[in-house]
């Protein structure tokens, strides 16, 4: 995923935790542009994430490393999604400023776009529905990022339900990418998984069998999985 393009100074900013890094470095590399890599797995990334310290005072403590040299800087949470933002910042603005000047709080306002892992508590015919909203621009990063930070959730004896769309824009790619989803929700504690949609029924197909829901036909599929199969408090 192709975070940001700083045309000023011919920099590119890339994700080197995302399938298609290599690619869009190649393609980068023949415009002759300069690609500053960020990432949480990737060792070899201009930007890493190197630690989260324990939670302190409602914030998370972060050590950085840019271009070798290591940074600290505070987050109102550990959101895989704002971990990543927070990465793509740094990466960009250390073209332009010395990041030691930067405060350590400056992130701590940081609000995550709608649709990345904002939490809604719905009351719906008597019951209250904890329903996580990870819809934004979809894509294989983001949905098991996503997934992640679902699996984090501890949910005592009430269930966790997952609805899943079509992963679109993947070209050629999209099969493979839609069975390999599969294997993450397989390693997940996630309790059914219901989809709707061309190419995510080969998700679907694939999915440990106590895991799989139903293959809803229609939208308006989804009120009546809330209605009928959810209970009070369980996760959406």
């Amino acid at each position: 995923e192709i975070i940001d393009n700083i045309k000023s100074n011919g920099t590119i900013v890339l994700n080197s935790d995302d399938n298609f890094f290599h690619y869009h470095k190649k393609i980068a590399l023949k415009k002759k542009l300069k690609a500053l890599s960020f990432g949480i797995q990737n060792k070899n990334s201009f930007t890493k994430l190197i630690k989260i310290k324990k939670k302190v005072k409602d914030k998370y403590e972060m050590l950085i490393k840019i271009n070798n040299s290591t940074y600290s800087f505070y987050s109102n949470n550990d959101n895989k999604n704002n971990i990543y933002n927070i990465l793509a910042s740094l990466t960009a603005l250390y073209s332009f400023l010395d990041i030691k000047k930067l405060n350590k709080n400056i992130f701590l306002n940081f609000k995550l776009p709608l649709g990345r892992g904002d939490i809604s508590k719905l009351k719906i015919k008597g019951k209250n529905i904890n329903l996580i909203d990870e819809s934004y621009n979809s894509n294989p990063l983001s949905v098991k990022v996503a997934l992640e930070n679902f699996d984090k959730i501890f949910k005592k004896k009430n269930k966790k339900y997952l609805i899943l769309g079509d992963m679109l824009e993947l070209g050629k790619h999209s099969v493979n990418q839609h069975k390999l989803l599969s294997k993450e929700i397989n390693k997940t504690n996630i309790n059914k998984v219901y989809v709707i949609g061309k190419h995510i029924k080969k998700t679907f197909t694939n999915l440990k069998p106590n895991k799989k829901g139903k293959i809803l036909p229609k939208n308006f599929n989804i009120i009546n999985l809330i209605n009928d199969d959810l209970k009070n408090n369980d996760y959406l």
